[in-house]
Formats: structure tokens, sequence, C-alpha cells
């Protein structure tokens, strides 16, 4: 059946989904819900879908993070202000602000999100997938939509979490080192006063 609905060549009529029906999928609506839980994995699965959400997410990915609200007043949460209520563009995202909202995600006061607009990236999915007006054209919209939301977008967000994470540790260890070379080549009269 889901082979049937994602070839949209023709609507899919109530008798031929009730050929479904068995001891396991109990209605018409169980049957349309497995056929387009399959098709939202063979979106998901597919390298053309993979790649198109992939490059939204290079050009237009923003980091947001709020803060949870059960611990918005805590005393430790404080240090966190800052991106209490915050969204920027990835790409703008400075190496010690995506580790400070990592950090505060960790600490269990923040709540991080890297993701792009919905309903650019749906939109973009269904004009790969959803090649018919009719019924099974629009199970498929309704599986592409799935797709993106259950399947494609956490599995490409966790990509973007570990690049980003990957790349801030090395400005940092960048940065560290280039103090620490500073410091090394100063005279022992200026290394001293740093220390003081």
């Amino acid at each position: 059946m889901a082979q049937l609905l994602f070839d949209q060549s023709q609507p899919v009529s109530d008798e031929q989904i009730a050929a479904y029906i068995n001891e396991q999928v109990k209605d018409n609506a169980d049957a349309l819900q497995g056929a387009r839980d399959i098709i939202a994995e063979w979106i998901s699965e597919s390298e053309q879908a993979r790649t198109t959400v992939r490059s939204m997410f290079q050009e237009t990915a923003a980091i947001s993070a709020r803060v949870l609200t059960t611990k918005k007043d805590a005393e430790e949460a404080q240090k966190y202000r800052d991106y209490f209520d915050f969204k920027e563009p990835l790409a703008d995202c400075p190496s010690h602000r995506l580790l400070a909202i990592r950090r505060g995600e960790k600490e269990g006061f923040l709540i991080m999100d890297i993701g792009i607009e919905k309903e650019s990236a749906v939109g973009e999915l269904k004009n790969i997938f959803v090649k018919s007006s009719n019924s099974a054209g629009g199970q498929v919209a309704l599986a592409t939509e799935d797709a993106y939301s259950r399947l494609l977008k956490p599995a490409i967000e966790t990509e973007f979490r570990m690049s980003s994470k990957t790349a801030a540790d090395e400005e940092a260890i960048r940065v560290f080192a280039e103090n620490l070379r500073q410091l090394l080549l100063a005279s022992p009269w200026e290394a001293s006063a740093c220390w003081r």
C-alpha cells in the first residue's frame, strides 16, 4: 500500500485500503498511518532529501536557546541569563558563545536547538516527492511533513551539533594556545605581572 501511495499514479480508494486491514491493522486510518510511516522512512533515507535538508542547514541554520522555566529563578542559572531567550544564525555564533550554551544545556538550565525554517524545508521536500494532487499525493505530502519533523530534522541537527562543537573546540584550543604562546614569549617581568 505504501508503494501504491508513493507512486501517486492514481487515487487510492477506500476499497483498496480496506484490503490491508487485519489483526494488527484495525481500520483504514490505521492502514494509511502505517503506509505513511513507511513512506516517511523512505523519504528520510533518500540521499536527495538528506542533501537538500543538509544544504538548507548549511545556508540558514540558526542556533536558539531558552531557559527551562522550572530553573529560571535558580541562582546557578543566572550565569546563563544572556541565553534565556536567544537566537542567532549558527554561522555567526562565536565559539565561546556556542560552548557556553552547550554547557548551560549540559548543566540542565538551557534547551538548545539548531534548526531551519520548517515550512521552507517541508516545501522543498514536497517539491521533490509530491508528484500528484490526488489523494495519494495528499498522503505523500503528510508523510513528507512527518519525515522532516520526526526523522530528517533530528538527524541533520545532530550532525550540525557535532560539527559545530568540533569547530568551537578547535577554535577554543587555538585561542588558548595563542594566549599561552604570547605569555611564554613575554619577558619574565611581564609574565609575572600577568599572574598577579
